[in-house]
C-alpha cells in the first residue's frame, strides 16, 4: 500500500496517493507523513501538509536518486511556508548531495529555495542576489516564483514603489497560470491596485484570485481581504477619495461583499447621496429604491423612502416621489402598532415586537416631500391642505412660502416668510448672517409683489440699515423702493430674483447632509 501511495505521488496522481495513505497501519507513521506531505502539497493544500511535516528527515538519507532530491526539495518549500527554516536547512543540504544530476527544474528549485530560505534567516542582500540568478531561467515556473518573491521583497525593503512594483506584476500575472502562484500573484496585485486607490480594477483582480484558487485557505484569505476593503472604502476619509462612479460600480458588481441590515443601509444611504451630489439622481434613486423594494422595513425603511422620495424630488419626478410616500405611509402606519401574538400558549413568556416610536420628525419629513411633489405638479391647494394639518414649525412654514412663491400666491407666501422671520428669531438687533438676509429679502418681494406696500415700508424702515451690510444690500433697495419711483429694470430685477429662489432647496441640502 505504500509503494503504491509512492508510485501514485511521484507520477502526480495525489488523489490516488492520498487515498493509499489513508490505510489505518500507516498512523503516526514518520515516514508516511513525510509522504503525505509531499502529496498534499502537489493538492495546494499547503496548510495540511506543513501540519503534519514530520521534524525528523533522518529516514531521507537512506532513500536513493532521484527520489531522495525530489522529496527533499518538495519537503523543505512545504517547511519554509511554515517558517521552520531548521529543517528547510537540513532538507535543502540532502537535495545538494545529488546536484550533480539535477535537471535545469531541479536546479531552478534549488536556486529559489535557497533564496527563501535567505530571506527568512535574515540575509536579504543574499536572497535578492540569489534569486536574480533565475530572471532568465528556461524554468518558466521558477523564474516567475522567484521574481514574485524579488519583487515582494524589494517593496517591503522601499527598494521600489507601489507603481513599480504593479508593473512588475502585471508582467508576472500572464507568466504562469492554473495553480497557487498565479492566486498569489493576484492577490499581492489586487492589494496594490486597492492601495493606489484604483479601486474597482483591484477588486476586479481580487475576485479573479478568489475565484480560481486550488487553495480554499488562501480563497477565504481573499475573500476575507476583499470584504474589509469593501467595507473600508465607504467609510471615512476612502469613501470621499473614491469617484461616485467608482462608487456605484463597485458597490453593483460587488454587492455580495456590502454588510446586511443597518450598517447595509447607512451605507447604501450614503452612496445615493453622493451620486445626487454629482446629478446622477437616477442612479442614486434605483439603487435605494433597490433597498426598500427587496428588504428594508421600520424605521430603515422609513429613513430610506424619505431619501429616496427627496432624491426623485431633486431630479422633478413628482409622480414617482408620490408613490415612494404613499410606500412609506403604509410602512409608517404599520410599525405605529405593536405587531399581535399569533398564540399565546406558543409565545409564553415572549414580549410583544414593540411598535415603532411616534417619529413626529420623520412624518413631518414625508408630509413636507408630499407637498413639495404636489408642488411640482402645479397642484398648489392639495399641497396647502398637506401642510395645514402640521405644527407650525420652521420647516412646515417654510414649505408653505415655497410652495405659495412657486405658485405666485404672494400674499401666502408673504405671510409665511414673515412668520419665518418670526420663528427663526430674526431681528434687527444684531447683524444679519447670509441667510437671514435672504429670508429679508424673499419676504420684502412677496410684500412688494402683493401690493402690500404698508408692511413693506415697515420691513425696510426694520432692516434697511442692517441690510446695507450685505451682499443683498442693492438688490433690497430695488425690491423696496417706492412704487412710484420703479423703473422697468428694477421689475427685471425682482423677475430674476423670483426664478433663482428655491426657498425649499435649502432644506433638501439639510437633510442629505444628516445621511452622511
Amino acid at each position: 500500500q505504500a509503494l503504491r501511495g509512492a508510485a501514485n505521488n511521484l507520477a502526480q496522481h495525489y488523489d490516488d496517493a492520498y487515498n493509499a495513505y489513508s490505510h489505518p497501519a500507516f498512523e503516526d507513521n514518520n515516514e508516511i507523513n513525510a509522504w503525505r506531505a509531499w502529496t498534499l502539497s502537489g493538492l495546494q493544500d499547503w496548510n495540511q501538509a506543513g501540519e503534519i511535516l514530520p521534524h525528523d528527515m533522518g529516514f531521507l538519507t537512506g532513500y536513493t536518486y532521484p527520489v531522495r532530491h525530489e522529496m527533499a526539495l518538495n519537503l523543505s518549500e512545504v517547511a519554509l511556508r511554515e517558517g521552520r527554516s531548521d529543517i528547510a536547512q537540513t532538507l535543502l543540504d540532502l537535495a545538494a548531495e545529488d546536484k550533480s544530476h539535477f535537471v535545469p527544474h531541479d536546479t531552478a528549485a534549488y536556486t529559489y529555495l535557497t533564496g527563501e530560505l535567505f530571506r527568512q534567516q535574515g540575509d536579504e542582500a543574499l536572497a535578492i542576489t540569489t534569486w536574480e540568478n533565475l530572471e532568465n531561467s528556461t524554468d518558466d515556473f521558477y523564474r516567475v516564483k522567484s521574481q514574485f518573491a524579488l519583487t515582494r521583497l524589494l517593496l517591503k525593503m522601499q527598494e521600489i514603489t507601489s507603481a513599480e512594483a504593479i508593473d512588475k506584476l502585471e508582467g508576472l500575472r500572464f507568466a504562469w497560470r492554473g495553480d497557487d502562484l498565479e492566486t498569489q500573484i493576484l492577490y499581492q496585485l489586487g492589494q496594490l491596485y486597492l492601495n493606489e486607490n484604483q479601486i474597482v480594477k483591484g477588486f476586479a483582480i481580487l475576485r479573479q484570485a478568489a475565484s480560481q484558487s486550488p487553495d480554499k485557505d488562501l480563497t477565504k484569505q481573499v475573500t476575507q481581504t476583499m470584504t474589509t476593503a469593501f467595507s473600508d472604502v465607504f467609510s471615512g476619509e476612502s469613501f470621499s477619495q473614491i469617484s461616485p462612479v467608482d462608487a456605484i460600480s463597485l458597490y453593483e458588481e460587488f454587492s455580495e461583499l456590502a454588510p446586511t441590515g443597518a450598517e447595509g443601509d447607512l451605507l447604501a444611504r450614503k452612496l445615493a447621496e453622493r451620486l445626487a451630489e454629482v446629478d446622477l439622481l437616477d442612479r442614486a434613486a434605483n439603487l435605494l429604491k433597490g433597498q426598500l423594494d427587496k428588504r428594508l422595513e421600520g424605521q430603515l425603511a422609513l429613513n430610506t423612502a424619505v431619501d429616496l422620495a427627496r432624491i426623485q424630488l431633486m431630479d422633478r419626478d413628482a409622480t414617482a416621489a408620490l408613490q415612494t410616500i404613499a410606500k412609506a405611509e403604509k410602512i409608517y402606519a404599520a410599525a405605529k402598532k405593536p405587531k399581535p401574538q399569533a398564540d399565546k400558549a406558543d409565545t409564553a413568556g415572549e414580549e410583544l415586537t414593540p411598535a415603532l416610536p411616534d417619529n413626529s420628525e420623520t412624518y413631518e419629513d414625508l408630509m413636507l416631500l408630499k407637498a413639495r411633489a404636489y408642488s411640482q405638479q402645479k397642484k398648489t391647494d392639495e399641497a396647502l391642505k398637506v401642510l395645514a394639518g402640521l405644527r407650525k414649525t420652521v420647516n412646515v412654514v417654510r414649505m408653505q412660502a415655497d410652495v405659495a412663491w412657486r405658485a405666485q400666491r404672494w400674499d401666502i407666501a408673504a405671510r409665511s416668510l414673515g412668520q419665518l422671520v418670526q420663528l427663526q428669531n430674526v431681528t434687527n438687533t444684531r447683524p444679519l448672517n447670509d441667510k437671514d438676509a435672504a429670508l429679508i429679502l424673499n419676504w420684502a418681494i412677496s410684500l412688494n409683489l402683493a401690493e402690500n406696500r404698508d408692511e413693506l415700508a415697515q420691513v425696510k424702515a426694520d432692516y434697511g440699515p442692517l441690510m446695507k451690510a450685505t451682499p443683498q444690500a442693492e438688490e433690497f433697495d430695488v425690491v423696496t423702493r417706492p412704487h412710484r419711483n420703479m423703473f422697468l429694470a428694477d421689475r427685471d430685477t425682482i423677475n430674476r430674483i423670483v426664478s433663482e429662489v428655491d426657498i425649499f432647496g435649502d432644506f433638501l441640502e439639510e437633510r442629505a447632509e444628516t445621511v452622511n
